[in-house]
């Protein structure tokens, strides 16, 4: 008999689809590297990374909703996934995931978002 990987779960039990980055979005990502850091603020140091929006209370990584931000606004003290300030307080100062998201994507060019 030829098994699918399918087959091999039993009914009832929840398949772990893979959430690997393709190549396509790992390009995505080096353009929106390049814009630099999207807050654009003095405190900006440090190279730039991507942040994956919407992923809060275990949400699942889409990895075209990214945003371009510097270490100190990603990680340092700073850092909407740093220790020193909270998620809410890091909106509050330098602006929503979603608006920075949709900055983003029109200084790439991208409809519909």
């Amino acid at each position: 008999m030829n098994l699918t990987g399918q087959d091999v779960y039993q009914k009832g039990q929840k398949r772990k689809l893979s959430n690997q980055p393709s190549a396509e979005d790992r390009k995505h990502w080096e353009r929106v590297r390049e814009l630099g850091c999207i807050v654009k603020d003095s405190c900006c140091q440090g190279y730039t990374t991507i942040h994956h929006c919407g992923t809060r209370r275990g949400g699942r990584k889409d990895h075209r909703k990214v945003i371009p931000l510097c270490w100190e606004h990603h990680l340092g003290a700073n850092g909407i996934d740093g220790k020193r300030i909270s998620f809410r307080e890091w909106q509050e100062r330098f602006g929503t995931e979603q608006d920075h998201l949709a900055q983003t994507h029109l200084l790439l060019g991208i409809k519909g978002s």
